[in-house]
């Protein structure tokens, strides 16, 4: 049974969308709603649909910018949006982020219900090639390690010899797109996996020699060390690569050379996250600087903060959670309340006005989310001052 969300921020669309329509009668499971993109891309995170029905513009994070960082985790993921006359623009830009379809609104439950049975089929095609592609490759990933085994390529031969897999190599060599990534994560534990894994296949293939296996580690140690000088510069943590070359080659069996191996770069990859936790904090502290400085302006978002602080919008949603306790938009809502309820207590400024200076463009709006806030209107609450 495939799983469907519903992510719009307007009440009585979500609850017609998921009272009127018979989810299981036609074989859907209806995992869950929500009213904005932050939440929205909370709930896909949780429960992982195949399908999801969503509003394009909505409020804190819209609905392209919820599909991007969706597809980012689960490309294989279908959007269907729903979007009215003076929105059709941004149909535009559903296409480019390679949306299923789109419908305008308002949308009757049979037109919706067959787009999101052929978006289920298109999954279902991904899922099947997926699979047989997945069944096939641990041999040819067996042949080409012991192929790299003993092998002498030059970068444009290794790029070409990668590109028959699939694999669209943006740096030096194979390694530097996946042991190097997982070293600047931090993932120790998926840094001795990964290299457990080359240590066993080398071991099964008899063609390698240890000469073969102690240049191949001198290589792989080369990279790791180079490529983590660029992450680690400055911190005095990173080593320097020739040093290792001479104690490779003493070695005489391909589980110590690997236990070295293993021991740079975990090392390495602990430097790397104690380096990611200092950094994390920092973050949150430039977004909250930054959300503080400029929250009047009705455009600020979560992918507007994450420009301005030059990291990936997904990134900042999670450290706001895991750092803060809170979300993105519960932060700046607050902050927002915070500010009108000031302008409220110290001048006579209008309710228009003061949704103006607070980021709202729409003073309807401001004055549902202020009442939400503190349980009045801004006019009940200007006479409690």
């Amino acid at each position: 049974m495939y799983k469907v969300a519903i992510v719009d921020d307007d009440r009585i669309i979500r609850r017609g969308l998921s009272s009127v329509i018979p989810w299981e009668e036609h074989g859907f499971q209806l995992v869950g709603e929500a009213a904005d993109g932050e939440k929205g891309l909370e709930l896909i995170e949780k429960e992982r649909p195949q399908i999801v029905v969503s509003d394009i513009k909505m409020p804190f994070m819209d609905g392209l910018e919820m599909a991007r960082m969706s597809k980012d985790k689960m490309p294989k993921i279908k959007f269907i949006f729903l979007t009215g006359y003076e929105d059709f623009q941004y149909a535009h830009e559903a296409i480019k982020i390679r949306a299923f379809d789109y419908l305008l609104k308002p949308v009757d439950s049979e037109s919706l219900i067959q787009k999101i049975k052929e978006a289920a089929e298109e999954w279902e095609q991904e899922e099947q090639k997926e699979k047989r592609m997945n069944e096939s490759s641990p041999f040819n990933q067996k042949k080409f390690l012991e192929k790299l085994a003993v092998t002498h390529f030059t970068n444009e031969e290794l790029k070409k010899e990668l590109s028959l897999f699939g694999i669209i190599m943006d740096g030096p060599t194979f390694l530097e797109g996946n042991l190097t990534k997982l070293i600047e994560l931090g993932l120790s534990s998926k840094v001795n996996d990964y290299l457990e894994g080359i240590k066993n296949q080398l071991l099964k293939n008899s063609s390698a020699s240890l000469q073969e296996v102690q240049l191949l580690t001198i290589r792989m140690v080369g990279l790791i060390v180079d490529e983590s000088a660029k992450w680690l510069k400055g911190s005095g943590k990173s080593p320097a690569s020739s040093q290792y070359q001479s104690e490779i080659l003493e070695m005489k069996t391909i589980p110590d050379i690997f236990e070295m191996v293993k021991n740079i770069a975990i090392d390495l990859s602990v430097n790397a996250n104690k380096l990611n936790e200092n950094k994390k904090s920092s973050l949150v502290d430039k977004a909250i600087a930054f959300i503080e400085s400029n929250y009047q302006l009705a455009e600020i978002s979560l992918q507007k903060v994450a420009e301005a602080i030059h990291v990936n919008p997904a990134y900042l949603s999670n450290l706001f959670k895991v750092e803060k306790g809170f979300n993105f938009g519960d932060f700046l809502v607050e902050t927002r309340m915070k500010a009108a309820m000031e302008l409220i207590r110290q001048s006579d400024l209008k309710t228009y006005e003061v949704a103006s200076k607070t980021g709202y463009s729409n003073p309807q709006y401001f004055s549902i989310c202020f009442k939400k806030y503190t349980g009045y209107s801004p006019a009940q609450f200007k006479k409690l001052i």
